[in-house]
């Protein structure tokens, strides 16, 4: 989604082996994706194209998109302190390696998430497709005394959402993955 916010140029990414100086990134059993869009690199789980992304968007801005358009590094509604069931932590705390930073993009590295957490990330994507802003999902401890659930109010994920156009294209590639990526 960074890489398409802030227009990466991508017509040199690699579609097998990414070379990090010193060190490389492949794709799971080395298979060469197809081609080296972002539909295609999220559809086939490319690695090599992502972490290339990653080093064209840069640190600051994959953090800046990770922060503003999914809510990353912030705690999400949970009325109960000691339960993370729905942070998520990009680790871009101090500067990273060319191959950290490719290894982030990738899940990587120091990214810490839970299951709910990345769901929201499928949330954020599918909302902005339909114009709309995704909702911070609230986890309620407790029974309601009478039986009635009562709703509360919720608050927005993150600041922005995606621009529609960025976020259809990942939904799309998404659907292409889940289907026979």
């Amino acid at each position: 989604t960074a890489a398409l916010l802030e227009h990466a140029d991508m017509t040199g990414a690699p579609r097998t082996l990414l070379d990090l100086g010193g060190e490389s990134m492949t794709n799971i059993d080395r298979f060469t994706c197809s081609d080296s869009s972002i539909a295609t690199a999220v559809a086939e789980s490319c690695n090599t194209v992502i972490g290339y992304g990653a080093l064209q968007v840069g640190q600051d801005a994959l953090h800046r998109v990770a922060r503003t358009y999914f809510g990353v590094d912030s705690r999400n509604g949970a009325e109960v302190q000691t339960t993370s069931a729905l942070d998520v932590s990009t680790g871009m705390d101090g500067r990273l390696t060319r191959g950290g930073l490719a290894r982030t993009a990738i899940g990587q590295q120091e990214v810490r998430a839970t299951t709910l957490g990345v769901a929201t990330f499928g949330e954020v994507i599918a909302a902005s497709a339909n114009g709309k802003t995704a909702l911070k999902p609230r986890l309620v401890v407790g029974v309601c005394d009478d039986g009635t659930l009562r709703r509360r109010r919720s608050e927005n994920l993150a600041p922005k959402r995606v621009d529609r156009e960025v976020a259809r294209k990942m939904l799309a590639a998404m659907g292409r993955g889940a289907r026979g990526g």
